[in-house]
């Protein structure tokens, strides 16, 4: 029987919980998705031997995003954060709790995604729209299952990731939302997750994106996933037409056979930048301590012989 009491724990500490029978992994799993709001954690599981363990997710962009948007210049009234799929609305909560965003707009198509944002985002801080977001208005089959996360209009290639439920979905586009609610220059941070269909949203938020010229942070899948999906290479090349640079790369997920899977891509204005200041580094790798995102190839070759230990 898994003993832990949560309140006891630092918020770094929960990086260091590893659930190594399946006798005890689905208390484990039931504790990480009681407090995963509080620890902003992303749990995986391994296919091959079930062994489920996460990590820090999308603590080293929010802190990076913090810093960007610091020292970019910006206008006064650019004050709105956007967040195509918002999932559990955690995305802009920071850059609200530090005053450089007012006002956080939540698109989440998922209804069971949408009620839990209605309790914990009903407030005059955010406004919630239980719309889908593409490159032209209408009415489309949103699919979702048991993982709340991979939700998509687009229809999943295979079993991974299981879509077993459609709801017919009113679909906007930014263009048009923003230009109703008359924020069309007011867009300062656009976040886009949207399992595959991300090209669709900025296509329909061109005129918001050349007017406002926001930091977009955008999803971008490698693997094969969901057909129709967009392509990284396509997603960049039509920012570079936007005006706008590959500034970060974010929250890398590896396939089994250690190929880059999906990663979470930052494109900042080139207008807003002036020069990239020296000296140039390479980028640190991970390190195997508490607070540090997990480094996968190493993580594999140890559950591989936590999972011989248990059989």
């Amino acid at each position: 029987m898994l003993k832990i009491n949560p309140s006891e724990l630092q918020d770094s500490e929960w990086g260091n919980l590893i659930f190594m029978k399946d006798s005890i992994a689905l208390e484990g799993i039931k504790l990480i998705e009681k407090y995963e709001n509080d620890c902003r954690r992303k749990f995986i599981f391994h296919k091959q031997n079930n062994i489920p363990f996460y990590y820090e997710y999308g603590k080293r962009v929010t802190e990076w995003l913090k810093l960007t948007l610091n020292g970019l210049s910006h206008d006064e009234h650019q004050s709105i954060g956007i967040d195509v799929g918002a999932f559990k609305g955690d995305f802009l909560k920071p850059f609200i709790e530090g005053e450089m965003i007012k006002k956080g707009i939540l698109f989440e198509p998922n209804p069971k995604n949408f009620i839990q944002l209605k309790t914990t985002h009903s407030n005059a801080w955010y406004q919630l729209e239980n719309k889908a977001v593409g490159g032209s208005p209408g009415y489309v089959d949103f699919g979702y299952g048991e993982d709340d996360s991979t939700g998509s209009i687009l229809e999943p290639i295979g079993s991974t990731p299981k879509i077993d439920q459609k709801e017919n979905t009113e679909i906007v586009c930014l263009d048009d939302y923003v230009a109703q609610n008359d924020i069309v220059d007011r867009v300062r941070l656009l976040k886009v997750d949207t399992q595959g269909y991300d090209l669709s949203v900025l296509k329909g938020a061109e005129k918001m994106i050349r007017r406002s010229q926001p930091i977009i942070l955008v999803e971008m899948i490698y693997a094969p996933l969901y057909a129709g999906q967009c392509s990284p290479v396509d997603i960049i090349r039509w920012m570079d037409e936007a005006g706008y640079t590959l500034a970060g790369t974010f929250d890398e997920f590896l396939s089994g056979d250690g190929w880059l899977a999906w990663n979470d891509a930052c494109f900042i204005p080139r207008s807003r930048i002036h020069r990239y200041n020296e000296p140039f580094q390479l980028t640190p790798p991970p390190k195997a301590t508490k607070n540090s995102r997990t480094n996968l190839t190493k993580e594999l070759s140890f559950r591989e012989r936590l999972k011989k230990a248990f059989q």
